[in-house]
């Protein structure tokens, strides 16, 4: 329980140094969502191994003492993702970008990506929290 209260204070901290260095750019580490339930936080781009496209990647965190699902609604990009997560842990979660998507766009053009935190309890998936929109700027 502990833990979990210092890892909170730190995503504050981290929010609060985003806004201090006064940049659009959201860079690898800011926590992009945080409410009681969870921290979604923001891990950077990176290629895919095949060559053919390229991942936005998050480290998710469930801040309850249940299984939550965490997803994304209303995205700018027609992708997504929703991850299962227990209890108190964290998860790597990933949004995919195919060249072959109909909205794909390369990662070196891509400005920005808009979407909706969902959290719900993963028994009877009644809704914990939405999010308003949350926005992450990439610097290009």
């Amino acid at each position: 329980k502990l833990i979990q209260q210092l890892e909170k204070q730190i995503a504050e901290l981290k929010a609060e140094l985003k806004t201090l260095r006064g940049e659009d750019a959201t860079v690898e580490g800011d926590i992009v969502y945080q409410d009681d339930s969870v921290i979604v936080t923001y891990n950077g781009l990176k290629e895919n191994e095949y060559g053919d496209g390229y991942t936005i990647n998050f480290i998710i965190e469930n801040l309850t003492d249940k299984k939550i699902n965490v997803g994304y609604d209303d995205e700018s990009i027609n992708t997504g993702f929703y991850a299962d997560i227990v209890a108190g842990k964290k998860t790597k979660e990933v949004i995919d970008m195919y060249e072959d998507s109909d909205d794909y766009c390369p990662m070196e053009e891509l400005e920005s990506l808009e979407f909706c935190v969902v959290v719900s309890d993963a028994d009877t998936y009644d809704a914990i929290s939405t999010s308003d929109p949350v926005v992450i700027n990439f610097a290009n």
